[in-house]
């Protein structure tokens, strides 16, 4: 309903003698009842629709008892919420009119235009366009549908930023864990009684490259005893480490841009940059250490600074472990042999084999189900950008018949008012994709660095093709509502318009 509407309404009530009191009631059960409604139907299709459908996806993919879906209070607590925002909205669109009388609320509102710049002046705006002139006009006249309309459209934006942005972020966690680290095609885990005999078998046949992990506590800067894990890495190459971009290295090679010293010397330890910022370390420091099973500690000196998608550890290699008097037990050999169809009970000294295109699927249908729920964030997008810029569309050609009637009375054509209307949408529609293409960018990242475990250390990655799809589905729908609503341009009756305030 357009201001116009509600004032040739709200002034005929009062002129019929009704209270304000019961003229406020009366509007204000315009956003209650709709409000309801809205609520009870979103509660209902979230829970007998949305929710099946996310509890059997849940129910495919993980094994988890009792899994039902479950209706909590909070649901109340958001509803009523909601009622109360539309609510008051509801009031305060309404409150200034009702302190008027009858005659001046029933008289049409004429637009009060002011021209900093006249023809033929030297200023900026004597050489816009009418059109520009025009709209930059009613913008300043109407700065709150302005903002509304601009931070709806950068809402929507943001959401379809987020959504997609979130599986191109976990696209790249992906790549970053199984292809850019892991270099290998199999790992087989060995045996804790393997004989030398049958490790140099495995070596013979698998190769030599392997890794062992070591159960661990350390003191932190504090003092304070953590339990933690050490990979000495001896895989040449074929289990790597990551610089703070994500760019992968042999550890023999260390880490460029981030070690201090060699990673050979005796006791040198790389540790992830999340692991050290909870030690409250840096660079160069020494940290204290104590392998599981034994009463004998050791000292290393952080020589370099990694990064990991989901484990927070410290690394060695084969030589600055050696270094410090312990003796190296790989537990773990990497290989690129084909190993598909080989089982570990038919391999001496080997315990399971781990397929590393096998491990990349299961996480990637684990995923499976969020993403589900990301193209649900994607079509909430969709109908919150379809909906705004219409409702905004709409309220601004309601608002508009008396300018528009005055300008078909002075010989424009309908085509050039329609493109002055659509001009100012296209502008709001500019405004609120600049604004909402970073602050997707900028609330994704924020989830990745601050909702997710202290384990993992992942961060927002958003394709370019990602912002394309945005911008393009953002112009589409502002161009389709353009279609639809410069249409009823046509319909504008000129003379009510014009001799609605006799």
């Amino acid at each position: 309903m357009s201001k116009v509407e509600i004032n040739i309404q709200i002034g005929t009530l009062k002129a019929l003698g009704f209270r304000k009191k019961r003229v406020i009631r009366h509007y204000l059960s315009y956003g209650f009842y709709v409000s309801i409604i809205g609520v009870i139907v979103g509660d209902l299709i979230g829970y007998f629709g949305l929710a099946d459908i996310l509890v059997k996806m849940e129910a495919d993919t993980y094994d988890v008892p009792g899994l039902t879906k479950y209706f909590d209070y909070t649901n109340f607590i958001a509803a009523a919420v909601i009622i109360l925002c539309i609510v008051i909205v509801a009031y305060l669109s309404c409150s200034k009119i009702l302190n008027e009388s009858a005659a001046q609320t029933l008289r049409l509102e004429v637009p009060r235009i002011k021209m900093k710049s006249k023809e033929g002046s030297r200023g900026l705006t004597s050489k816009m366009g009418f059109a520009t002139k025009w709209n930059l006009r009613d913008i300043k006249r109407s700065k709150a549908r302005t903002a509304m309309g601009v931070v709806g459209i950068m809402g929507a934006t943001l959401i379809i930023v987020l959504a997609f942005g979130m599986m191109d972020s976990f696209d790249r966690y992906i790549q970053w864990n199984f292809d850019d680290i892991s270099h290998y095609k199999y790992s087989m885990s060995l045996s804790k009684n393997i004989t030398d005999k049958e490790l140099d078998a495995l070596y013979d046949s698998y190769g030599d490259a392997t890794a062992e992990t070591v159960v661990i506590t350390y003191k932190n800067a504090d003092g304070e005893l953590v339990d933690a894990t050490v990979t000495v890495n001896d895989s040449h190459g074929m289990l790597r480490v990551s610089d703070k971009n994500i760019q992968t290295h042999d550890i023999e090679d260390g880490i460029p841009g981030s070690t201090v010293g060699n990673v050979d010397d005796d006791g040198a330890i790389i540790v992830t940059g999340k692991l050290l910022k909870k030690m409250g370390m840096s660079l160069g420091d020494t940290v204290e250490w104590q392998p599981a099973g034994s009463d004998e500690w050791y000292s290393s000196k952080i020589v370099a600074q990694g990064r990991h998608p989901q484990m927070q550890q410290f690394s060695m290699t084969r030589k600055a472990y050696e270094g410090l008097g312990r003796t190296y037990e790989p537990d773990t050999i990497f290989t690129d042999a084909d190993l598909s169809d080989a089982s570990a009970s038919d391999i001496d000294g080997v315990e399971s084999i781990a397929s590393l295109a096998s491990l990349k699927q299961q996480l990637q249908d684990m995923l499976g189900t969020f993403k589900v729920m990301i193209w649900m964030f994607i079509i909430l997008a969709g109908l919150l950008g379809l909906v705004i810029i219409y409702n905004m569309g709409i309220l601004s050609l309601n608002e508009k018949n008396y300018q528009f009637a005055t300008l078909k009375v002075l010989g424009f054509r309908v085509k050039r008012i329609r493109r002055i209307y659509e001009l100012q949408n296209i502008w709001i529609a500019i405004v609120g994709i600049l604004l909402g293409l970073p602050a997707g960018f900028y609330f994704t990242d924020y989830i990745f660095k601050y909702s997710i475990g202290d384990n993992y250390d992942f961060f927002a990655t958003v394709d370019i093709s990602t912002y394309l799809i945005a911008i393009g589905f953002m112009f589409g729908v502002t161009l389709l509502t353009n279609w639809i609503l410069g249409r009823k341009i046509k319909t504008i009756d000129m003379v009510t318009a014009l001799k609605a305030n006799e």
